[in-house]
């Protein structure tokens, strides 16, 4: 009883953050619970996987996103019998994938399907990771470069995992060439029993926080609103280290290559102001002058 009690306040916690913000000490009176128990359940909400955050005020709340803005929410028991009823009696029906959709989106399913794509990544480290102690090739199954817009497998020396766990530095076999390999785009693991070979080219190559190479460190520092705030911290979650919210929301990091960081910025123009260095700034202006030339 006593784990269920917890498993049910972390629910309630998570319906309630992600409805409006609350102070630590407005949490810990609906939750009939400690003001360090709180920072506790805080914790685990975002190990696993939940955006907390909290306004100026102090007050905790859950980043929502936009595809899950609802004024209802369907529970999981609720949407399995919906989707079956809907499965069986509109098998030819216009709406059906639209409705099959929107109870996805407004359901607990999401969050489910989120979760178990966490372990499916948790199991993938674990294997990497033993190939690395074991100092074992590896094959990446099914990788999928967004380079060469390919799907095959992938023969590698482990070297090492990411800071954020989220990829893999190692040597590759055909390329003859330490990579950067996203776990999200690997099938699956296989550890093979042939030793490395290469480990005199495993020098590392370092990457920023966008994920591009370089030898030399350039800082940036940029002036965010909400949208573009949260969106580098859920895309780019190296960056977290580097933001600050005062009075307004900074963005003041290291970046390897203007090429990265670039795109966001120009994804984002009515979101971001460059507030330095004047070398990054003309870097921008000349991008933009040439997007214009092209139209």
């Amino acid at each position: 009883m006593v784990a269920q009690a917890k498993i049910l306040r972390v629910l309630k916690l998570i319906s309630i953050l992600k409805s409006r913000s609350k102070t630590i000490k407005q949490i810990a009176s609906t939750l009939e619970i400690t003001e360090r128990s709180v920072y506790r359940y805080l914790d685990l909400l975002t190990e696993v996987g939940f955006l907390v955050d909290k306004d100026f005020e102090d007050r905790y709340f859950i980043h929502v996103e936009e595809d899950e803005k609802s004024n209802f929410n369907f529970s999981t028991e609720e949407s399995s019998l919906l989707k079956e009823l809907i499965s069986a009696g509109a098998t030819n029906h216009p709406l059906k994938e639209t409705l099959l959709k929107k109870l996805y989106l407004n359901s607990d399913l999401k969050s489910i399907s989120r979760n178990l794509e966490k372990a499916r990544l948790g199991m993938l480290v674990g294997k990497i990771n033993e190939g690395i102690t074991l100092q074992k090739q590896v094959v990446l199954k099914s990788y999928h470069s967004a380079n060469s817009n390919e799907i095959k497998d992938r023969l590698v020396e482990p070297i090492t995992l990411g800071e954020l766990y989220d990829e893999v530095i190692a040597f590759d076999t055909s390329d003859r060439k330490v990579k950067h390999f996203k776990l999200e785009r690997i099938s699956s693991v296989i550890i093979l029993s042939k030793s490395q070979r290469n480990t005199s080219s495993h020098a590392q190559a370092k990457s920023d926080i966008f994920g591009i190479d370089g030898t030399s460190e350039t800082w940036i520092k940029l002036r965010l609103n909400l949208r573009s705030y949260l969106l580098l911290r859920e895309e780019f979650p190296k960056s977290i280290p580097y933001l600050k919210k005062e009075e307004e929301y900074l963005f003041n990091g290291p970046v390897r290559s203007f090429n990265g960081i670039g795109r966001f910025v120009l994804g984002l123009m009515d979101s971001v102001e460059i507030v330095g260095p004047p070398k990054f700034k003309n870097y921008i202006k000349e991008k933009c002058k040439l997007m214009v030339e092209s139209l």
